[in-house]
């Protein structure tokens, strides 16, 4: 009886004509423990209704006025039902009972004797559940057996069984067939290996049973056997010896495929390999299983492997540095019939390599993949190029960055620059004169920074005039004394009569200062510091000089050292942008790149000469003023000037610089109209362009910017005086010039050089 505290489910259907007699039932199987879901029927209509193959028992009285149970157990047998039926009558002789055991019920009870029904229901519906269990598990054997049976007989490879002295006792169809047997019964009754009917080299299958005795196995041992007509064939077999509990051996169990076509076409490889070997790239052929089946002289070299290290060995790992690569490689392969891309070599030559690589899945007459073609191209130079030229990108993005920042931080620094010459128009504010000096000179300090960034991302021109190089070396030459161990000897040679420059002094300032900063550090143990300078005339046949410079007039100044010197191995890395060889924190690699860059604006070249324990010497050549030449005089503004009044238009999209710009002006007598972009500015031009005298604009304006809208209004009034100013100097800048613009200032500005620039506008 189960515990009344764990009421088991139980479905029922209880064949009864009183309702009394079948609550009477439930309630006994409540008592047994069961949670019966039971349903009462009394004719045979109902019966069939009621019936589910789910159902756990059938509890009928023998005898109902249309229906009784052995008509029930009819019903069930027909329809296929397992469901276990036991009689519960009020009278059952001892014939009838054993008739209806007989008949198919699971068990008989009289009604006034219930006690045992609990346990009756129990054991039938654990019998019921047993004999499912044996039943499932004898499926799933059967299934397994089938499934096995059909691999067994459907597999592509021919599947065997013999014995110690080679008769064959099992064979699959596809081995019959492979040897030429009509059937599996025709081969396992005719083919013993007594008599070497089967392996047609003696020796090999005594090295194959070598094999086999000394570890128990064998995989893809190609060798050649007879098949059933004579004929001669190439197999691969891999064997496994089977052993009784006992030890002594039972029997071999051998899988074989039939590779003929495939050494047949490694053989006609071979025939072509003395072309092959002609190519310049490596040819490398592969079967399904990565072994190596063809080699060319291009691939011994290429890969420093000769061909009879490689031939029959898969060493697809040893060749690719990649792993990864190769292994999305072969997927693609598989399922697309080739593939390209590039993969890495180890540096087994000296250098790591890089090749181009395209596989090409090779099929024999059935489409079956037969081997992989390997096609490698020695591209390491060509990726050097790609190298150097995506190095070109990323100093151009750069460039492009630090145009942003320069055009914002020049509108940060114009009101700052502009407004110390309203403080001191004032001579009130006397007391306030250093302050306005330190507010000046941040200002032009962060205008220098802005040359700078742009100098080392882009080349840009700074501030050009004409240029003395005594007092600029010397002045270099007095900061490397007053900083440099006094374990460094510094020295100058500067001939009279030294040519003067047209370039900016903060700039070839910065190149000589980082040239001896390098040279003071290529010294550790002291040494010689020369700054040197000549003149020198570059004419088309100069080849000596060695540098990408025009033809024409030059100052050469060179840095020289007796330091380290420069190992050859990172000699064409030195100006390479964020390369250095200095621990962390001693250098960003910025110095060698910015002084590029600062030559590049100056149109000038560089030449270096260094070898290692020898010392460097760094040649610099800048276009001269010669002593033909004339020195153009620039005159400076010491005054805010006052304009004879008119009407300016001011537009900018920075408030800041309206603001200032609008201030300066009228203090100057002008009246101003100020516009934050294009189309407020096009709109007041065209009702007030009579009255408008001069259009101030900034170049660089979101929408419509300031060279679209200097051309519409040129277009609509082509006499109109424009001046243009701008955060960024860049190829926009003369552009805007040539189409009409009178005058340019770029931001920063002083006061003085918007009113000087406004007075060339407007004369």
């Amino acid at each position: 009886m189960l515990n009344k505290k764990m009421a088991a489910p139980l479905k029922l259907l209880i064949l009864e004509d009183r309702e009394d007699d079948a609550e009477l039932l439930v309630h006994e199987l409540r008592r047994a423990g069961y949670a019966p879901d039971w349903t009462r029927v009394d004719n045979e209509s109902d019966f069939l209704a009621a019936l589910r193959p789910n159902l756990d028992v059938i509890l009928a009285d023998f005898r109902l006025p249309d229906f009784d149970a052995l008509r029930a157990l009819t019903i069930l047998q027909k329809q296929n039902l397992d469901v276990p039926l036991i009689v519960v009558t009020g009278a059952l002789g001892d014939e009838t009972a054993v008739d209806c055991i007989n008949r198919g019920a699971a068990d008989y009870l009289l009604k006034d004797r219930l006690a045992r029904l609990g346990q009756a229901v129990a054991t039938v519906v654990n019998e019921r559940r047993l004999r499912e269990e044996k039943l499932q598990s004898t499926e799933i054997m059967l299934n397994t057996e089938r499934k096995y049976r059909s691999i067994f007989e459907n597999a592509e490879e021919g599947i065997f069984q013999t014995d110690a002295e080679g008769r064959f006792l099992v064979a699959n169809p596809t081995g019959a067939r492979i040897l030429g047997y009509d059937s599996p019964g025709d081969l396992t009754a005719t083919l013993v290996d007594r008599q070497n009917r089967f392996h047609v080299d003696p020796g090999r299958r005594a090295e194959l049973m070598a094999i086999l005795e000394d570890q128990g196995f064998v995989r893809g041992f190609e060798t050649r056997v007879y098949r059933k007509d004579g004929s001669i064939i190439w197999v691969s077999i891999s064997v496994r010896a089977i052993h009784r509990k006992s030890g002594r051996l039972s029997h071999y169990e051998s899988t074989l495929q039939d590779i003929t076509q495939r050494k047949e076409g490694e053989q006609q490889i071979r025939a072509q390999a003395n072309l092959l070997n002609l190519a310049s790239d490596a040819i490398v052929v592969r079967d399904m299983d990565e072994a190596i089946r063809f080699w060319n002289d291009s691939a011994e070299r290429l890969y420093g492997l000769s061909a009879e290290d490689v031939i029959g060995k898969n060493l697809t790992s040893r060749i690719y540095t990649d792993k990864l690569a190769v292994f999305s490689a072969r997927e693609q392969l598989l399922k697309t019939g080739d593939w390209h891309g590039e993969l890495r070599l180890p540096a087994r030559m000296g250098s790591e390599r890089t090749v181009d690589s395209r596989w090409t899945l090779v099929r024999d007459e059935h489409n079956n993949p037969k081997s992989i073609l390997v096609i490698d191209t020695d591209i390491t130079e060509r990726k050097e190029l790609e190298k150097q030229a995506l190095r070109s990108q990323r100093m151009e993005s750069i460039g492009t960055l630090a145009s942003g920042i320069a055009h914002d931080l020049n509108n940060i620094l114009t009101p700052i620059l502009a407004s110390t010459a309203l403080l001191r128009a004032n001579p009130s504010q006397e007391k306030f004169e250093r302050t306005i000096n330190a507010i000046e000179n941040s200002a032009f300090r962060g205008a220098e920074i802005v040359k700078q960034v742009l100098t080392f991302a882009r080349g840009a021109e700074g501030e050009r005039k004409p240029l003395e190089a005594e007092p600029m070396i010397r002045e270099v030459e007095e900061i490397a004394r007053n900083t440099f161990p006094k374990s460094i000897t510094i020295k100058t040679q500067l001939p009279s009569g030294l040519w003067s420059l047209l370039g900016d002094t903060t700039q070839i300032e910065q190149m000589l200062v980082n040239l001896c900063i390098n040279a003071r550090d290529a010294m550790p143990g002291g040494g010689d510091l020369t700054i040197s300078a000549q003149n020198i005339e570059i004419t088309d046949d100069a080849t000596r000089f060695n540098i990408e410079v025009e033809p024409g007039s030059y100052l050469q100044i060179t840095v020289r050292d007796t330091g380290s010197g420069i190992p050859d191995e990172i000699a064409d890395k030195i100006f390479d942008p964020f390369f250095t060889t200095k621990q962390a924190g001693q250098g960003t690699g910025l110095g060698l790149s910015s002084l590029l860059g600062i030559l590049k604006g100056h149109k000038g070249g560089i030449r270096v000469e260094s070898a290692p324990g020898r010392g460097s010497a760094f040649h610099l050549y800048l276009p001269a003023l010669s002593a033909r030449g004339s020195s153009p005089v620039l005159r400076a503004m010491d005054r805010v000037e006052i304009g004879e009044g008119g009407l300016i238009l001011v537009v900018d999209d920075e408030p800041s610089v309206r603001e200032i710009t609008q201030t300066i002006l009228e203090a100057a007598g002008y009246d101003v109209i100020v516009k934050s972009n294009g189309e407020e500015a096009l709109l007041v031009f065209r009702e007030r362009q009579k009255e408008i005298t001069a259009v101030v604009t900034d170049l660089l304006m979101p929408s419509m910017d300031g060279s679209e809208l200097i051309r519409m209004i040129l277009d609509m009034a082509p006499a109109t005086r424009v001046m243009a100013f701008s955060g960024l100097i860049d190829k926009n800048t003369d552009a805007s010039r040539m189409r009409g613009v009178k005058a340019f200032i770029q931001k920063p500005f002083r006061a003085e050089d918007l009113l000087d620039a406004l007075e060339t506008t407007l004369n």
